[in-house]
Formats: C-alpha cells, sequence, structure tokens
C-alpha cells in the first residue's frame, strides 16, 4: 500500500487467483501456519482469498482492505475486509453484482472508491464513498472506453483516459 504498512501478494492464471497480504507494521509470527500451506510464500503472509476458482484483487486504504471478486457473482463485486478478521465469513459486500454491467476495476482516489464498469460494450465511471454508497457518476465524454480514475488515494486529484472510434486518447 502507499503508506509502506500492508504488503499484497496475488498469484493468478486465467482461471483464478489467490491473494495474501502481510502487516508491514506488525512483526511477523514466528510460524505462519497458514502460509505454509503455499509453498511460494514466506512465514507471515496471511491467506485472504485462496483455493476457490475465481479472480480477486486487492487494495488498502486505513487499515482496511477493498477486495474485488468474481467468486459467485460473474459480473463482480467489490468487499471490505477488516485485515484482523480476513476470514470470509467476516467480509462486507460494498458494491453487489449487477445485472445490467460489469465491473471491470476499482482504485482508491481521494478517500473514494472509483470503479468502472462495462455496460453495451461502453465504460462509465463512478465515485462511491468508502461505505459504498453511490454519491455521483463521472460524466465521460462520449461513448467509448475509460481507463477509471487514477489518483493518489489521500488526494482529490485525479485522472481518466478516454478514447473511442471517433475519438483520440485523451487524458482528462
Amino acid at each position: 500500500s502507499r503508506d509502506g504498512r500492508w504488503l499484497f501478494v496475488t498469484i493468478s492464471n486465467a482461471a483464478r487467483s489467490e491473494v495474501y497480504f502481510r502487516d508491514l507494521k506488525a512483526p511477523p509470527p514466528a510460524a505462519a501456519k497458514e502460509a505454509q500451506a503455499s509453498p511460494t510464500l514466506a512465514a507471515g503472509f496471511t491467506p485472504l482469498a485462496v483455493g476457490r476458482d475465481a479472480h480477486y484483487y486487492a487494495g488498502a486504504f486505513k487499515n482496511k482492505i477493498y477486495l474485488f471478486s468474481d467468486d459467485g457473482a460473474p459480473r463482480g463485486q467489490l468487499f471490505v475486509v477488516d485485515p484482523k478478521k480476513p476470514a470470509r465469513e467476516h467480509w462486507k459486500l460494498l458494491v453487489p453484482e449487477r445485472k445490467d454491467s460489469t465491473l471491470e476495476g476499482f482504485q482508491i482516489v481521494g478517500g473514494h472508491l472509483s470503479l468502472t464498469y462495462q455496460r453495451d460494450v461502453v465504460n462509465y465511471v463512478e465515485v462511491r464513498k468508502l461505505d459504498g454508497s453511490l454519491p455521483r457518476e463521472v460524466p465521460l465524454p462520449g461513448l467509448g472506453s475509460s481507463s477509471g480514475l487514477f489518483g493518489r488515494e489521500d488526494e482529490d486529484e485525479a485522472y481518466f483516459s478516454f478514447t473511442s472510434f471517433i475519438q483520440m486518447p485523451q487524458i482528462f
């Protein structure tokens, strides 16, 4: 994570991904039984999303983990996880799967969640509060593809790229 506290390891292939994390501010445990389940990881990593045929990716902000998953939701969903309780039964669903669009990615920008969706071969971007509530949709300059918002998690300035069949790639 940008603050230097959380280190994520994602192991992925076309069919699935697994996410492990480590709190770099905490002393590593003498022996991490869960980390020994994967011989590719050193002791001290905590499994977050493992052993499922699904895709996951994570980010951290203010000592919470935000986790994208398509497990049981092929169009994607977003969870918030307390790193002290990483077991699946403790995950809180922030953004459920939609029937009309696919969640393609998320970023934490300016203390908000930036979500990029695709619907009918067109991207759109939403900015939500960290509790998942929807404050606004970002107006794009037309029908096309957007990278989603990129910026620093603790600053209000953000950028996105946009392109379409009739518009050259631009950064806004």
